[in-house]
C-alpha cells in the first residue's frame, strides 16, 4: 500500500444528552460529529476520546468523561498517555535519576 492510502482514525465518542451512546473510529471529527447528529438529531455531539477508555453508558459532562460505578458513586475517567509521551515521562525520569546516582557517588554528568 502507498502511504497516501492509510489513514490515521480516531476513537470518537457519540453523545447524546451527556450519555455515551456509542464509541467509533472516524477518520476526522466533521465525520463523527456528522454521524452522531443523523443518528440522535442536532443536539448530539461527538467528543475524540481516544485517550480516554470510556464505553456506551459512560458520561460525558462539564469536557470530562465519567463512569457510574455499580454503588451509584461517579469516577472520572483518567486520561492514558500515548506511547510517545509514556517515553517522554520515561526518558525525563532517567534523566533525574543519572543525576541523583551521580551525586551520590560523587560523580558528575
Amino acid at each position: 500500500r502507498r502511504s497516501s492510502d492509510l489513514s490515521v482514525h480516531q476513537n470518537y465518542a457519540v453523545i447524546n444528552q451527556g450519555i455515551i451512546k456509542a464509541v467509533s473510529r472516524f477518520e476526522n471529527f466533521e465525520e463523527a460529529n456528522r454521524i452522531a447528529r443523523g443518528v440522535y438529531g442536532d443536539e448530539a455531539i461527538a467528543v475524540d476520546c481516544t485517550q480516554y477508555p470510556c464505553n456506551p453508558g459512560d458520561i460525558f459532562r462539564e469536557g470530562f468523561f465519567w463512569r457510574i460505578r455499580e454503588n451509584g458513586t461517579e469516577e472520572m475517567i483518567e486520561y492514558v498517555p500515548t506511547p510517545e509521551q509514556q517515553v517522554m515521562v520515561l526518558e525525563s525520569q532517567l534523566t533525574e535519576l543519572t543525576v541523583v546516582v551521580a551525586d551520590l557517588i560523587g560523580g558528575a554528568v
